[in-house]
């Protein structure tokens, strides 16, 4: 019989987490790496508010140093994921977890870290864009079992940055197996969410095959699940890392030297991590963990199996270059100028006098330089990032996007009198760009010309970045023009009420899907009381050419990846393509059956 004891089996659903592994090698790190692992804890402020570092050596000398350096990744990898934050260690003998909700700073103490014992520790920062902040949403998950036959008990965990997109069909899966075990397997499904599913799906194939070689076990849980994943997981005192077929999402691996062995989903923690810890580049080894690949490390050693799932051809999302990724990479950068440059040649014979080029920061910048610099209107940087500044789509409810919004930017008390060219990388849900245009219009800009620099997101995705449904992306059934007619309505003040569980204000919306002129809409809303300006009615008064709106094409955001040389015809572009028309009908069919279209 087997005894499945819950310490955790926290369901999730991951999109666009940072996750993180940690394994101390050897049986003693030396008194040198102890100091270094010390002193680099200590860069950490304990939380927000006091400011004070933490104490490494005192992490360190109580056995919790896997910890501490866990602690120090999910604090570089926090932009990715804020709504919750977690750590889970072991001893030899046992786990230990903590996590809480919000941000690592707010979430762990120095006394929170010294229970987490052991030398093997994974962690996770959760970002989510669907469903309320619940504390039990947050990883890593946990689950231990005992088996009678071999006696065995087994401590296994996951840690998850992905999406499932058959979850539907992995759950029924999952159900019939545990229900046919019965009383031998004594578990069940806590939450309705696809990274529990992952996790019951290594720990059937463990129960079931105790005996197995652990490449094969993890090889057989994930065969027969569908969509974009890493994942990082402990199994008692070994450390596991993979990845999806197609390689969708990152994971790095570190080692440094003979002492540490890591996972990150980012380089750059592990690279700062490297630098703190005062090691030659020699004694550094930092590598991407390829398509399909599982790395196991124990105190035996490290073990990279290549072919664990079968690399398959897949074409690389062209919406996080775009994006999501960081300004500093070296193609995000070229293609973000690039795009600019496109926008801003159709631009060359306008009138420069009383023009400026004002990028919302810091997704717009690099668009805007290159508008800029194309085009000869000068570049100015009036909108600033607050003190408060936190990426408003990574919150997992409107009311909170709406929230982060609000508090992310910084404008001058007046634009009287000036003309914008406002650059932005994209309009998913249409927040940020809806804020934008009311505060600039509030004072008392003259003119505003939206300049964006990827085409429409007309549908959802569950491989890329994340966008659960298509009700919520204003271009689902908007096109172009009424996208454009849309925002012109907000530019001259109608305010109607917007739903807390809607993206858009629903009577505006109809409006423009009705084909109502945009001078019309305007007295609509005068008349229902629903215009910003009814104090100051010449603010309504509907002027040709004060605003517009434009995208740039799919043909042109294809070509402006091959002007950098990235071919396009590698590059995934099916959220911006109609009628599905870019998905696979596996990936479709896993769409329609979730209700997301």
């Amino acid at each position: 019989m087997v005894t499945f004891i819950s310490i955790g089996a926290i369901p999730c659903t991951s999109y666009m987490c940072g996750i993180c592994g940690v394994y101390l090698l050897g049986d003693h790190l030396s008194d040198e790496i102890k100091e270094r692992v010390a002193n680099a804890i200590s860069t950490l402020t304990r939380s927000e508010e006091d400011g004070a570092c933490l104490d490494g050596k005192v992490l360190v000398e109580n056995n919790a140093a896997a910890a501490g350096i866990a602690y120090y990744l999910n604090v570089k990898l926090n932009h990715r994921g804020r709504e919750s934050s977690g750590i889970l260690t072991f001893d030899g003998s046992q786990p230990y977890f903590h996590g809480g909700m919000g941000i690592a700073k707010k979430v762990f103490t120095l006394d929170d870290l010294l229970k987490l014992k052991g030398d093997v520790a994974a962690g996770h920062d959760r970002y989510a864009t669907a469903g309320e902040a619940k504390p039990q949403n947050i990883q890593p998950h946990c689950l231990s079992f005992i088996h009678q036959k071999s006696g065995d008990e087994l401590f296994t965990s996951i840690a998850h940055n992905g999406n499932i997109t058959n979850e539907a069909d992995l759950r029924k899966k999952v159900l019939g197996e545990e229900r046919r075990l019965g009383e031998k397997l004594k578990l069940s499904l806590e939450s309705t969410t696809d990274t529990e599913l992952v996790l019951h799906s290594i720990a059937l194939e463990l129960y079931q095959h105790p005996r197995r070689h652990l490449q094969n076990t993890i090889k057989h849980s994930m065969r027969g699940i569908r969509g974009a994943y890493s994942v990082v997981g402990t199994i008692n005192d070994k450390l596991i890392g993979f990845r999806d077929s197609y390689g969708t999402w990152h994971l790095y691996f570190a080692r440094m030297r003979n002492d540490i062995a890591l996972f990150a989903s980012e380089k750059y923690p592990l690279q700062k991590l490297a630098d703190a810890l005062g090691y030659d580049a020699k004694d550094v080894r930092i590598r991407e963990v390829e398509k399909g690949e599982l790395i196991i490390v124990n105190k035996n050693g490290i073990q990279e199996y290549k072919d664990t799932f079968p690399k398959r051809k897949g074409r690389i999302c062209s919406f996080k270059p775009a994006y999501l990724e960081s300004q500093y990479e070296e193609y995000a950068e070229k293609l973000r100028i690039r795009i600019g440059e496109v926008h801003g040649a159709k631009l060359r014979n306008a009138s420069k006098d009383g023009w400026y080029v004002v990028p919302v920061p810091n997704s717009g910048i690099l668009y805007a330089q290159g508008l800029s610099e194309k085009s000869g209107i000068p570049f100015e940087k009036w909108i600033e990032i607050s003190d408060k500044y936190s990426r408003s789509f990574i919150h997992p409810t409107q009311r909170k996007r709406v929230k982060a919004t609000r508090e992310k930017y910084t404008f001058k008390n007046s634009y009287t009198g000036k003309a914008f060219f406002l650059t932005d990388d994209s309009i998913v849900r249409s927040t940020t760009m809806t804020y934008l245009i009311r505060e600039l219009r509030d004072r008392g800009i003259e003119e505003l010309h939206v300049r964006v620099g990827t085409p429409q997101i007309v549908n959802p995705c569950w491989l890329g970045v994340q966008i659960p449904t298509t009700k919520e992306l204003i271009a689902a059934d908007l096109s172009r023009s009424q996208i454009e007619k849309y925002f012109e309505c907000i530019f001259y003040g109608v305010d109607y009420k917007m739903e807390e569980t809607s993206y858009r204000m629903w009577k505006l919306y109809s409006l423009v899907k009705q084909g109502a002129s945009v001078k019309g809409i305007i007295e609509e809303s005068i008349k229902d009381n629903a215009n910003r300006y009814m104090d100051n009615l010449e603010m309504t008064e509907y002027k040709k050419g004060k605003f517009s709106l434009k995208y740039l094409t799919l043909k042109e955001f294809r070509q402006a990846f091959d002007d950098i040389g990235l071919n396009s015809k590698e590059r995934c572009t099916a959220c911006m393509q109609k009628n599905l028309s870019g998905y696979t009908p596996a990936m479709r069919n896993d769409l329609i059956k979730a209700g997301a279209v």
